[in-house]
């Protein structure tokens, strides 16, 4: 079954179809925006020491990623199960990632 409000294709939260239906919320009540250039000064970039680390963040990540997809076929194919297989992809996932985070964070310093 159906609820009421879907068949109207015009009903949006906050909104009534008519005044019969009391128990929807009357109003929406909105965050206020965040004011642009809240982390950094108005008018600067990230500094150098943040483009490293966002380098070594993103290397980090999909190097992780790339060592669960090795890590992972690898050990399965070697024939590991259980607690074993976990162990190694855990520690191929944590080498890859650390290895390519640097790597990314050296090529970001480069670049500053």
């Amino acid at each position: 079954m159906r609820p009421h409000w879907l068949a109207c294709k015009h009903w949006r939260w906050g909104h009534t179809r008519d005044a019969s239906q009391t128990n929807h919320v009357k109003s929406v009540q909105t965050m206020p925006a965040v004011p642009a250039g809240n982390y950094y000064q108005q008018g600067q970039g990230p500094s150098c020491w943040d483009r490293v680390k966002l380098g070594f963040m993103m290397g980090f990540s999909v190097g992780m990623a790339t060592g669960a997809l090795f890590g992972g076929f690898t050990a399965l194919r070697y024939g590991l199960r259980g607690r074993e297989l976990m162990n190694n992809v855990g520690k191929v996932m944590l080498q890859s990632g650390g290895t390519f985070g640097t790597f990314m964070s050296i090529g970001a310093g480069i670049r500053c």
